[in-house]
């Protein structure tokens, strides 16, 4: 599994939050014994990487609910790899152990519940976006570089 989840405390409601939900969220994250960082931050699902927020947080939260605290544990490829982050002390291919409250959820409207001026902004965020997003991996789409090529 990418990350097991325990959940230690209910949250509100049924909706999970989905990419591009805006969300704030505290965790305090371990490795073995060792606290490493407490943290509160607000960012959009889908662009935790910007924040410095590992992909196994990103994918946990999708699974939780509004309120809902939980015990994550992130394998170390959905963490920080083979390298690590020095500035936190996370050695490399550490496992690390979250404890995640999702503090706050606010739901991206879908396209269909968007005026004239909601869709041209969200627009220009998604060509401002990386090529892929993706839970698992992130593959490079060669098909318009095989066509350049020829």
């Amino acid at each position: 599994a990418v990350v097991s989840t325990q959940s230690t405390g209910e949250g509100s409601g049924f909706a999970n939050p989905r990419d591009g939900a805006t969300v704030t969220v505290s965790w305090v994250m371990h490795h073995m014994d060792r606290e490493l960082e407490k943290r509160t931050v607000e960012f959009t699902l889908g662009d935790g990487s910007a924040h410095g927020i590992v992909q196994g947080v990103e994918i946990a939260l999708l699974k939780m609910n509004k309120g809902e605290t939980a015990k994550v544990t992130v394998k170390a490829k959905y963490a920080y790899g083979n390298v690590g982050n020095a500035d936190l002390a996370v050695p490399g291919m550490a496992d690390l152990t979250y404890t995640l409250t999702l503090e706050k959820m606010e739901q991206p409207k879908y396209k269909y519940e968007m005026d004239g001026p909601e869709k041209i902004k969200f627009a220009e965020q998604v060509k401002e976006m990386p090529l892929c997003f993706t839970l698992i991996t992130c593959k490079p789409d060669l098909t318009n570089q095989n066509k350049i090529a020829k």
